[in-house]
């Protein structure tokens, strides 16, 4: 029996989704009376589990990102992408026609630059999505180069996927509690405020882009707010996002392959999933060069220089798999007499490490 079959049966509740980085891989469940939660460390060790989960039923699905990398947050997209083409297209629909503050009717506008609503929300997943970023990595210079690219390029993808973008001091509490951040509720917060954060809903938001809000105009407009950037480092005119649109779409115009390259991988894995999927390596790859050209790389709060952001290291290898005879245990309780839970009176909670 594979891993991903041992999805629990679906519920008529909701199901919310965190996906995050660490230095070990793991699924973490817990149930509230609204939504069933996994809280999924490494998720390109998950991607089968991920996608049947995706696939079942559910009332509403919730996808919650903590952004770590570029280099996994791109593919980790198109493969949200993969599951379900035809909700995407509604879900399209939907965000396009979504009123905003600005924006009062049944559509939205061209923008000033001459964009129409159908370049917005043109990839969509079909599934409620947030970025969280830890507002810690933009602390040290918040006007650097660095910086302001970390937030073009978050708010461009975000954009393309009609995803939420929501920069926060206190992140562990939301992939604790990611219930409080499907219960946001405020105003869009366009400008970063490091020393004034927003204490709503129990998350202190430093800045929140909400789905349908933003647009390839304001996008531009952070670069042109700072003045000393270098030429052709940002997205900094229209002709900038028409040359990163032209290269992001084409890199999802290809077949979707089930892989993340992460350092969690090992070096055999990695190797076979290039060699299966060159192409997509390679643009990828054309990608990463792009966004790094403004010397962004991996980012991570545990890995900051003097300017904010520096590479991330190497993620340490997970530890040996268990037998599937000891994730069913972990798993599903009816499967074993030695499955332990914590209990409360509002919910249940059981992990599984690999």
């Amino acid at each position: 029996m594979a891993f991903e079959n041992l999805i629990p049966p679906k519920a008529e509740k909701n199901l919310v989704l965190v996906l995050s980085s660490g230095s070990r891989s793991a699924i973490d469940y817990s149930s509230s009376s609204k939504s069933e939660i996994y809280t999924i460390t490494n998720s390109g060790a998950f991607l089968a589990y991920i996608k049947g989960l995706l696939k079942q039923r559910y009332t509403e699905v919730y996808v919650i990102v903590l952004f770590s990398h570029f280099k996994e947050l791109v593919p980790l997209i198109r493969i949200l992408r993969s599951v379900n083409v035809e909700g995407a297209e509604n879900y399209k629909q939907d965000f396009q026609k979504k009123p905003t503050a600005q924006n009062t009717s049944n559509s939205k506008p061209t923008d000033p630059d001459g964009h129409s609503a159908d370049e917005e929300c043109d990839l969509p997943v079909p599934f409620q999505l947030f970025f969280i970023l830890d507002s810690k990595i933009l602390a040290s210079d918040p006007i650097s180069t660095k910086s302001i690219a970390l937030q073009q390029y978050l708010r461009f993808i975000s954009v393309k996927h009609g995803a939420s973008l929501v920069v926060a001091e206190n992140t562990q509490d939301i992939i604790e509690n990611p219930e409080d951040l499907i219960g946001l509720e405020m105003a869009a917060q366009p400008i970063l405020e490091l020393d004034n954060a927003a204490a709503t809903n129990g998350i202190l938001v430093n800045q929140y882009i909400p789905r349908a809000w933003d647009s390839w105009s304001k996008i531009i407009l952070i670069a042109k707010s700072v003045g000393f950037l270098s030429p052709g480092s940002m997205l900094a005119t229209t002709q900038d996002i028409q040359d990163f649109k032209i290269l992001y779409n084409s890199y999802f115009e290809q077949d979707t392959s089930d892989s993340i390259p992460t350092d969690s991988h090992s070096e055999d894995e990695n190797v076979s999933a290039n060699a299966n999927s060159s192409e997509n390596t390679v643009l990828l790859h054309k990608i990463l060069e792009r966004i790094e050209g403004s010397n962004i790389n991996g980012t991570s709060s545990k890995s900051l220089s003097s300017n904010g952001i520096s590479n991330m290291p190497p993620t340490p290898p997970p530890t040996k798999p268990e037998t599937l005879n000891e994730l069913i245990q972990r798993i599903h309780p009816q499967h074993s007499t030695h499955f332990s839970t914590t209990l409360s009176s509002t919910n249940t909670t059981t992990t599984t490490t690999i």
